[in-house]
């Protein structure tokens, strides 16, 4: 038998049935959990692996308005991602926060700057219109533009424009916060637990068979609808108890996230690559640049996604060339990522000519009780969310994720981060990061410290001043089951550290010391840390301990 979870499954599990299994704790899969659970249904929250592990940990982490939507004449994707923008920034606040994005114009580019400006405008009207206003926009002057970002390339450039936006640092969080409030509504929620079976009679799904990859064995679960939410494995889950036609074409974006450089702007800056028109996106994060992102044809295991030899030196050849002063090598690199969209199956055709709408694939009259979201964005996950619950439910109570605020913004957002900067007794910069990564459950953090003991109080990481109690409440409270989901998706350390190797033998040394690890345990944590933070080829990474060859369960 495998080992114990630091979040047991329920030993009446199978004797439940469900009103809906959600399978794919994504950001779109944790949204549906959680509208439904907040509707009063009965829900069971199911993944293959970790909560956001898949593609809702390698995306742009832009919470945009649509902006490029408008080229395709998508306007009722422009108008919905206005208006969810506005929404996430109220009942998110420490998560999803306003960041300007700054457009150069530049003589060869293949969007005019009068188109640029009339989509601006565009923008500008429909968001006053629909009350989704958060800043104005502007049209600079090549004066004011190179003013503005001093280091940006000068030649040929005619001026900018300057809109504002908003963007998710830690998207990763938003996918937590909508599993715990799912959970705090009564969903259960069961991490690596890949679904091997769709169970199929009389023309319906009636449930699912999965395996528990921590504890060694199988369930069988019922349930009268089974939402498929699996992003790119969309097809895959399909394929376990049906025969229906391709849903998913996904295209592969990766990302590059480099050293502060001489010149780099302070505003995301949004720039028209010279090779093929793409836009290429370099916005600044957790103290240095993020650099993306390409769209690719991808019909490989999207777990096998990587930033492949092409694809970093168009980025480092691109941002050389908008700020010339960059003087970006692979030595620069702190380390990359990439992700496969679930987009619709479009097997011709330009890649950023796919639709970006999502897509609610109910598979009735021919098989009730399964439905299929194909698609789907960070910025209007919750209205996906909000579409999916409205069609499972056939009397709809009034739907309230817009309105009420994620765990972390609960109660009053604002009076709790000015009292908490004066009380915690902690340096300014761990009070300041615990905000922005927890927000108002920053107070559990500080509770553990006074059950467990000061010295959780101490950074376990020098960079980012995270706090061992961090460690404790990912495990204990946020369903975390392994090193790597800690670091990677509950503190954000290993992205903010850039894979300090210092951090995760402390953060594994708290383990063993508040959670019973063994030192066996340990080393194979450490061993499975190590092998799978290798697909983001970070920069400096020290071998793991070869004597220890444990595979990862992941």
């Amino acid at each position: 038998m495998g080992r114990e979870r630091h979040t047991p499954i329920p030993s009446d599990l199978e004797c439940q049935r469900f009103d809906v299994i959600v399978i794919g704790a994504g950001i779109n899969g944790s949204g549906i959990a959680r509208d439904a659970a907040m509707r009063g249904l009965k829900v069971l929250l199911l993944d293959k692996g970790d909560i956001g592990s898949g593609t809702s940990s390698r995306s742009a982490r832009m919470i945009h308005g649509g902006l490029r939507y408008l080229e395709h004449g998508d306007l009722g994707l422009v108008r919905e991602s206005l208006r969810e923008r506005k929404t996430l920034m109220r009942i998110a606040p420490h998560l999803v926060r306003l960041q300007p994005l700054f457009i150069p114009f530049y003589k060869p580019n293949k969007h005019r700057p009068w188109q640029v400006r009339m989509g601006l405008a565009i923008l500008y009207c429909f968001a006053v219109l629909s009350g989704s206003w958060i800043g104005a926009h502007k049209s600079l002057s090549r004066q004011a533009a190179l003013q503005r970002v001093p280091g940006l390339n000068p030649e040929n450039l005619t001026g900018a424009g300057v809109m504002m936006d908003a963007y998710a640092e830690h998207g990763e969080r938003l996918c937590i916060e909508n599993v715990l409030s799912a959970s705090h509504a009564g969903a259960r929620v069961v991490t690596y637990a890949p679904v091997e079976k769709l169970l199929v009679g009389e023309g319906r799904v009636k449930g699912v068979r999965f395996w528990d990859a921590i504890g060694e064995r199988h369930y069988v679960v019922k349930a009268n609808t089974v939402v498929n939410v699996a992003g790119p494995w969309v097809d895959r889950v399909l394929q376990k108890g049906l025969k229906t036609k391709r849903l998913i074409g996904g295209t592969k974006g990766s990302f590059l996230v480099v050293d502060p450089f001489v010149g780099g702007p302070v505003d995301s800056c949004f720039f028209e690559a010279l090779r093929d028109q793409r836009q290429v996106v370099v916005l600044p994060w957790n103290g240095c640049y993020l650099i993306g992102t390409t769209d690719i044809r991808y019909d490989q295991d999207p777990d096998d996604a990587t930033a492949g030899p092409s694809e970093i030196d168009y980025f480092l050849n691109e941002a050389n060339r908008a700020f010339p002063q960059a003087g970006l090598t692979k030595e620069s690199i702190r380390f990359t990522y990439a992700g496969v969209r679930p987009l619709p199956y479009a097997p011709e055709g330009a890649e950023g000519s796919i639709t970006r709408k999502h897509i609610v694939h109910d598979h009735s009259p021919n098989l009730k009780g399964m439905i299929s979201i194909v698609g789907g964005k960070f910025s209007t996950f919750r209205s996906l969310a909000q579409e999916t619950v409205d069609r499972i439910v056939a009397r709809r109570p009034p739907c309230r994720t817009a309105n009420e605020p994620l765990p972390g913004a609960a109660g009053d957002f604002p009076g709790f981060c000015a009292e908490f900067r004066k009380e915690a007794s902690i340096p300014e910069k761990s009070a300041e990061r615990l905000l922005k990564v927890y927000g108002t459950r920053s107070a559990k953090v500080m509770t553990l410290v006074k059950e467990e003991g000061e010295e959780l109080k101490q950074p376990f990481d020098v960079t980012t001043g995270a706090l061992g109690a961090e460690i404790i409440l990912g495990f204990r409270e946020e369903f975390a089951e392994s090193l790597i989901d800690v670091l990677l998706r509950r503190t954000m350390v290993s992205y903010e550290a850039a894979f300090d190797p210092s951090s995760v033998e402390n953060a594994a040394r708290i383990a063993r010391d508040h959670l019973g690890w063994s030192e066996q345990r340990v080393e194979d944590e450490l061993s499975s840390y190590w092998d799978y933070v290798r697909r983001f080829h970070p920069r400096g990474m020290k071998n793991p301990d070869k004597r220890v060859r444990t595979k990862a369960i992941l």
